[in-house]
């Protein structure tokens, strides 16, 4: 999980749009379509995503650089344990096929480190993408 490189792709966006509708008249239309890359590396669009255009002034990307830090520090031991059930998994990985008693267990196993890994977003990521999601929309000046 690489959040950081989603805070500043948004952030980004946010600044370029706001960059763009401040060099126009003062009443304007904006309109599109808001393209997400994933961490994998595809680009989704973001359907349904709420977006908010907010001036980029010194209180605002102060608030949003201390939200994000917090954010990064409360999220880290949560992605350390995902990563090690992640890692846990893929040594589960079958070894030889005609073993099926072995590849059955390891299976069995593989399923309960999944089973693991989604408790793990349910119970301990998802209260703090909440969380920070408020967060960073308190610190918006649209509050």
């Amino acid at each position: 999980m690489n959040t950081h490189t989603f805070a500043v792709t948004i952030l980004a966006a946010l600044l370029a749009v706001v960059a763009l509708a401040s060099s126009a008249r003062a009443e304007s239309t904006l309109s599109g379509d808001l393209f997400v890359t994933m961490q994998s590396g595809d680009v989704k669009r973001g359907a349904d995503v709420l977006v908010a255009v907010v001036a980029a002034s010194r209180g605002f990307l102060e608030d949003w650089e201390v939200v994000q830090i917090q954010y990064e520090q409360e999220v880290a031991p949560v992605v350390a344990e995902y990563d090690r059930l992640e890692a846990q998994h893929k040594s589960l990985a079958p070894v030889d096929a005609r073993d099926l008693r072995g590849s059955l267990q390891r299976s069995n196993l593989s399923i309960q480190v999944l089973n693991q890994m989604i408790a793990l977003g349910r119970t301990r990521w998802a209260p703090i993408q909440d969380k920070y999601t408020k967060a960073a929309l308190e610190a918006s000046p649209l509050r």
